[in-house]
Formats: structure tokens, sequence, C-alpha cells
């Protein structure tokens, strides 16, 4: 939604997604705010959201199985302190260098992008058809 008008329905529907050039009532409302008004990055939107979720949930995993991991061989005095802080900083390395996998969603837009292929002329297939509409007005 965009308007004033829009709030009570943002407020009551499962995901409420507004327009960032919207009222700000409606902006306030949603569970998402779309940053311009194109209602075609929804679906990558939601494919980030998913992406983001299993990140998180994959380094959450790792860094408990590292912690107990190290933890173990901490109190069977089997660590070393200096390996032990060389060790965290690799791990936070891992973990950021998948969290930035995030920040290349040109993949995603690619992976979501509608096969189109031209006709002869080279216009688009569906073509020919807005060209008919629009000429029959």
């Amino acid at each position: 939604g965009d308007g004033v008008n829009d709030a009570p329905a943002l407020a009551l529907a499962d995901i409420g997604i507004a327009l960032g050039s919207g009222a700000d009532v409606a902006r306030d409302t949603a569970e998402v705010c779309l940053l311009g008004s194109q209602l075609d990055r929804i679906p990558m939107s939601i494919e980030l959201a998913r992406r983001t979720v299993r990140t998180v949930r994959w380094n959450l995993m790792w860094a408990f199985v590292y912690n107990v991991v190290g933890i173990g061989f901490a109190v069977c005095g089997w660590l070393n302190p200096i390996v032990a802080a060389i060790a965290m900083l690799g791990s936070s390395v891992l973990v950021i260098s998948n969290s930035l996998v995030l920040a290349q969603t040109d993949a995603i837009e690619e992976q979501l992008a509608p096969t189109v292929s031209p006709n002869s002329e080279g216009r688009e297939i569906g073509d020919d058809k807005r060209v008919a509409a629009v000429e029959q007005v």
C-alpha cells in the first residue's frame, strides 16, 4: 500500500508491503517497506530474505559447533590461548565471508529473471498482442 487508506489493510495483512514513496502511516504500519516503487522487486526481496535466514542459521550452527569443540579442547588443556585466538579470528572471517555472499544480489536477479526470447523481428514475444491491443483502442 502507499496511502493512508491502505494502513488498516496493511495492519491486518499477514505481510504488509508499503511503497517507499507512500504515506508515512502506511510505511510505519507495514512489515516490509520497499525503498522505491518497483513492485517487480518483491520476488527478489523474498528470495534474499530466504537466503538471509539460511545464512544466519548456518552461521549460528557453525559458531555453536566451533565453540563446543573449542571449549572441550580448552577444558582438556589441548588448546593454547594463542592458537585459540587465531582460530577465533579464522572462525569470524569464515562467518563474515559467508554473510558477504548475500551482498551479491545480481545472482539472485539473474536467477529470478524471466527468460524472454525475441521473435524474428527482434521484438519480445508478446509485444504483438500489446501492439494489437493499443491499435484497437
